[in-house]
């Protein structure tokens, strides 16, 4: 699985919406009438719950802010899926949106999708999927920056002598260099760009 550093906030844009409603309405409980309760009489502690009290509903708010931008993310990814909506803001989904996205197109071409973890892959296989007796691995690139480069093909034709899968598909929003598009030339690798990603959605995968 390809490693991703985030913040607490990114990884709520990435949960489901309500996750982050339930967290704020956890915090504002805790801060505005638990803590005050359980630290009630305490002179040294006393002042910093109250003052925490105070800033309860701006704390609650601030964890609320991603449930709006996770629940757009959301309907966004429906409305691309469905052919509604312009396929230019694929790179501006969440990354779990993202994932969810390829993870739909696959499944609504006919591919049965097969978990895949295993920490020790060098090639960074997100997803095995199988249809017609034919298994692919399939790695996921939600980076908005930063071409993939020759390397991520080598290793996932590398990863493909393991004799599990006959082909790979590496999907990226930030596209491939040059050395990695013609590595990838007649071979099992198959490379989706953001052109690519379009074309998934208005004609399926290939």
């Amino acid at each position: 699985m390809a490693a991703y550093r985030e913040n607490l906030l990114e990884l709520l844009v990435d949960a489901p919406w309500w996750v982050s409603a339930f967290l704020a309405a956890a915090v504002l409980v805790l801060l505005k009438f638990i803590l005050p309760g359980l630290f009630a009489g305490n002179s040294f502690s006393g002042a910093l719950v109250s003052g925490l009290a105070d800033a309860a509903w701006i704390v609650a708010l601030i964890v609320f802010i991603p449930a709006p931008v996770s629940a757009y993310n959301s309907w966004k990814k429906d409305q691309l899926l469905n052919g509604r909506a312009d396929p230019s803001g694929l790179a501006r989904l969440s990354r779990r949106a993202f994932t969810q996205l390829v993870q739909d197109v696959y499944a609504r071409d006919g591919y049965r999708l097969l978990p895949y973890a295993d920490p020790t892959d060098q090639a960074e296989v997100d997803m095995m999927a199988e249809k017609n007796g034919e298994t692919l691995l399939l790695q996921y690139r939600h980076h908005r920056s930063g071409q993939i480069e020759k390397q991520a093909v080598q290793t996932m034709l590398d990863r493909l002598e393991k004799g599990d899968a006959q082909k790979a598909h590496i999907i990226s929003c930030s596209g491939f260099s040059q050395e990695a598009a013609q590595l990838s030339q007649n071979s099992s690798v198959h490379l989706l760009d953001t052109d690519g990603l379009k074309a998934m959605l208005s004609r399926g995968v290939r």
